[in-house]
């Protein structure tokens, strides 16, 4: 799999099956849209409770609740910082603020 990813990014341009599958995803009506991202966030949201509690599971409860506290940050400041405007980003940069950027996201608002 890593080799494979590894000759997908080697290209100039990306294949036409990856250009196809993004444009329907992307312009996908709302009705479909809405419910696939729902169920994509939660995904995301779930992932820190569950690694919480099989730390807890395993006696590690410091760990437990620091997973918890962190994750859960983590997860809001991103939220927060993926409806932020790009040009708010760029405003702000050229005023000297740093404001940290989130990693590209297709299925962010």
């Amino acid at each position: 799999m890593l080799a494979g990813s590894y000759a997908e990014v080697r290209r100039p341009a990306p294949p036409a099956y990856e250009v196809r599958l993004f444009r329907f995803a992307n312009d996908a009506d709302d009705r479909i849209r809405i419910p696939v991202r729902a169920v994509m966030q939660a995904g995301t949201f779930i992932t820190v409770p569950v690694a919480a509690a099989v730390a807890a599971l395993a006696g590690r409860r410091p760990l437990a609740l620091r997973i918890l506290a962190s994750g859960t940050a983590a997860w809001i400041g991103a939220n927060r910082a993926s409806r932020i405007k790009p040009i708010d980003r760029l405003t702000a940069a050229a005023r000297g603020r740093l404001i940290p950027l989130p990693f590209p996201c297709g299925s962010c608002p």
